[in-house]
């Protein structure tokens, strides 16, 4: 369903169908896209991977560096692969590295082949542990909310997410 179909839809809910409209279109625009957004959350509905979406999933790490920023659309890393790696990197949080590993974030570590990717959601971040040795490319899987540019603009655009029934955004 077209975003000019599901603003109407949404004034017909509102009782806002007659001129001078108490809601102005870019006030119903952005709640649509919103819900959208809530959608993909709720329901992990944006599923990504580096063949899917090499600009979003592909990241490319120097040598000893130790955290990479993900773009602000990544709410999960599913899983990560190392660029003709045959290993699978594991993603886990900072209270299991702690379990597992009581050194892990203190810096004293030697860098070596990266085996877990530990995500700061606050932060938007990824930390590799260990640390690389030598530059590399991770492929991540990701779940994720709509970018900037899939957001609805325009009449004739169409939400990112496949629904059942669009006029329950």
């Amino acid at each position: 369903m077209e975003l000019q179909a599901l603003r109407s839809a949404t004034r017909t809910m509102l009782d806002d169908v007659v001129e001078p409209y108490l809601w102005p279109d870019a006030d119903i625009d952005r709640r649509l896209n919103n819900a959208v957004r809530e959608a993909c959350i709720r329901a992990r509905l944006l599923k990504d991977d580096a063949v899917s979406n090499p600009k979003l999933c592909s990241i490319a790490v120097a040598a000893n560096q130790a955290t990479v920023t993900l773009d602000p659309s990544i709410m999960v890393v599913r899983s990560g692969i190392t660029l003709g790696g045959c290993h699978k990197l594991w993603c886990v949080q900072a209270a299991s590295m702690d379990r597992m590993d009581p050194n892990w974030d203190n810096g004293e570590q030697s860098a070596r082949t990266t085996e877990f990717l530990i995500m700061d959601l606050a932060q938007k971040t990824l930390r590799l542990h260990p640390v690389p040795d030598s530059a590399i490319t991770i492929r991540l899987r990701v779940w994720r909310v709509p970018t900037e540019a899939e957001e609805m603009e325009g009449d004739t655009d169409e939400p990112v997410i496949a629904l059942p029934d669009p006029e329950d955004l």
